[in-house]
């Protein structure tokens, strides 16, 4: 495999952007690269939506003042992982704190990789104190899952000062901050965050005293002995604006224990379903024991439904819990979607005012779903709305479609507050096969191109429903099934600029398509690109035309994982992050 070269000089994972900054090139290694080189004060940029993998060392040792965050704290986070061999280490730890550390991380999504079959090492704790004296560690809108040990583990012997966390997620390991033996001595602060599916505890401070501070988070399914133990702190703890819910571990004095303080408060708390209070809290005003009414709690979806007792339960009057479950408020697109571009010929239409519609369309058939469907105008043009999606089908039985001579199904749909949105195909039977698109839409109507192999088992040839499920308030337009993009789609039409779009569909397994623009002629390479930086297919390779191209990539013979493809022409240079997932 040919060699993609990030840099000319051997030092090419660090390209040095300030004095103490530092931007991070992906790959295997170079994060690892980067601590060891940055002197104390330093800032290390990791790339938006790239991957970051070690695969020697089992630990990033800390023993500096290091801030480690994303390019850009509204983009694709960056995805850390460790694939060392657990033959020869064992078990890795993401980070080792050693004297003298202080650690803040903004806007990065760890994942604590599992792989039995090529024997990767499971990674145990993502923070591990050692046994110095650390200083603080703070953690900013960032994504932890997938461990078999802590959040953040206070160790045999050291100690830390601060602990700051707001707005990050931590779900499938055994817990948060976890301090049993290791001393805690300033204050444990955790706020806007999200902890699920926890094999142990939300928190544990036990050692130290230190001061506690818990404020609109949402604690989900916790199977262990506490949810909270601040026992032998006699310093202030205050628990405000939290939801606690399905606690199914067992304990005979209170899962939810504070420390010593006779300041020690709990108020606007929800405590559903196993957690219950240790006698020890001095205050407790505004507890609920009612059911917060999670969305989908199973799948991860912690939103709060209409009538949920939590949305006005906080010392503000608004919704309690991690803010970013609470329901976002409803706005609707203020200009039309885009005008579609392919031939009438070469379209069989559902909805859109570009071409006629097949016959017998019921646009909202009464399937029991709680979705307000109807037909608004934006801009002159007719639009789909679907208000308060759970489910919404299109039903055209018996004018049942024959669709197998197409290839694509093209959809524009807008959103602001949905966080699921899937669409199906269904042929009788009922055979149904869902299609994940990428939601919210920032404002921006978003244009796909599904191709029809996505889903598959349906039978092509005899459709006759669609559905969509999901949440949030969807517009939908230009619903049509449309032939091969190969090639421009019209030769007189041609691009304004350059593009290279989302593969669809991401993730993909193991056939998924790669759409781009042209606006003049020119010799043209795409090429897809494992973590490494290692050519794993060329896919162009040749002078095209102006227009637009539809390229299919076939990963059969990859292993799962993040790949990155890249577009070259005359002086256009994108990559974008795609996700094989067998």
């Amino acid at each position: 495999m040919k060699k993609f070269l990030l840099s000319i000089t051997t030092l090419l994972f660090i390209t040095t952007i300030a004095f103490g900054q530092t931007n991070v090139a992906p790959g295997d290694g170079t994060l690892n690269a980067a601590i060891k080189a940055a002197a104390s004060g330093d800032v290390l940029v990791l790339e938006n939506g790239a991957a970051y993998v070690e695969r020697t060392d089992s630990v990033y040792v800390i023993d500096k003042v290091l801030t480690i965050k994303s390019q850009d704290s509204a983009g694709e986070m960056p995805v850390l992982t460790f694939e060392v061999d657990s033959n020869a280490v064992g078990s890795a730890n993401f980070f080792l704190l050693n004297e003298g550390a202080t650690l803040t991380l903004d806007g990065l999504k760890f994942y604590g990789m599992v792989d039995v079959v090529n024997e990767f090492s499971n990674v145990n704790d993502f923070i591990v104190l050692g046994g110095g004296t650390a200083g603080s560690v703070t953690i900013l809108n960032c994504y932890f899952h997938d461990a078999v040990g802590w959040m953040l583990e206070g160790g045999d012997g050291g100690s830390m000062e601060n602990i700051t966390i707001d707005n990050t997620v931590v779900s499938n390991c055994k817990g948060g901050p976890h301090f049993k033996d290791g001393d805690l001595t300033g204050k444990i602060s955790v706020t806007n965050s999200t902890f699920m599916n926890l094999s142990d505890r939300f928190l544990r401070a036990q050692s130290g005293d230190a001061e506690g501070y818990v404020d609109h988070c949402t604690v989900y399914n916790v199977d262990g002995k506490r949810i909270i133990m601040a026992k032998g702190n006699d310093k202030v703890w205050v628990v405000t604006n939290t939801i606690f819910s399905t606690f199914t571990g067992s304990t005979d004095e209170g899962n939810i224990r504070p420390g010593n303080n006779e300041a020690d408060s709990l108020s606007h708390c929800i405590l559903f379903s196993g957690p219950d209070l240790h006698g020890d809290w001095d205050t407790v005003v505004a507890v609920s024991t009612e059911d917060p009414m999670f969305t989908d709690a199973a799948n991860g979806d912690l939103t709060l439904m209409d009538g949920s007792p939590a949305l006005a339960m906080a010392s503000d009057g608004g919704a309690i819990g991690d803010p970013r479950w609470a329901p976002k408020a409803a706005t609707g697109p203020t200009t039309a979607a885009p005008t579609p571009t392919h031939s009438a010929d070469d379209v069989i239409s559902i909805f859109s005012d570009a071409y006629t519609a097949i016959e017998g369309l019921d646009l909202n058939p009464n399937w029991g779903q709680a979705t307000a469907t109807s037909q608004v105008s934006i801009e002159g043009n007719n639009t789909l709305q679907m208000l308060g999606l759970n489910y919404q089908g299109i039903d055209f039985d018996p004018n049942h479609q024959d669709v197998s001579e197409m290839d694509y199904l093209h959809l524009d749909y807008w959103t602001s507050n949905s966080i699921a949105l899937n669409i199906f195909l269904i042929s009788p039977g009922p055979v149904e096969t869902p299609h994940t698109l990428t939601v919210p839409t920032d404002g921006n109507w978003v244009s796909v191109d599904i191709p029809l192999s996505a889903f598959s088992p349906v039978n092509l040839t005899d459709l006759f429903q669609f559905k969509f499920d999901g949440n949030g308030d969807i517009y939908i337009d230009n619903l049509y099934f449309h032939g091969d993009m190969s090639t421009s789609v019209e030769e007189e039409i041609i691009p304004e600029m350059y593009s290279l779009e989302q593969n669809y569909p991401n993730p993909f397994n193991p056939t998924t398509t790669i759409s781009f623009s042209l606006p003049e002629q020119g010799f043209t390479t795409l090429s897809v690109y494992n973590a490494l930086g290692e050519i794993v297919e060329e896919l162009v390779s040749e002078t095209l035309n102006a227009g637009r191209y539809n390229v299919e990539f076939n990963a059969a013979d990859l292993s799962s994982g993040i790949y990155f493809y890249s577009i070259q022409s005359n002086d256009f240079i994108q990559t974008s992050k795609m996700i094989l997932m067998k």
